[in-house]
């Protein structure tokens, strides 16, 4: 969770200003990075 965070404040700071991207990366956890690594999760499990 932590080391995922810390992908989406990286990602985010290339296109928002200093300061936003903590709520960023809340958004993303809770939503996007979320789905997308329990996807990958189940495509690993799955091979």
């Amino acid at each position: 969770m932590q080391e995922l965070c810390y992908w989406v404040e990286w990602r985010v700071m290339n296109h928002v200003p200093n300061g936003r991207f903590v709520q960023k990366c809340q958004f993303f956890i809770s939503k996007t990075a979320l789905k997308s690594a329990l996807e990958k999760f189940q495509y690993r499990k799955n091979r």
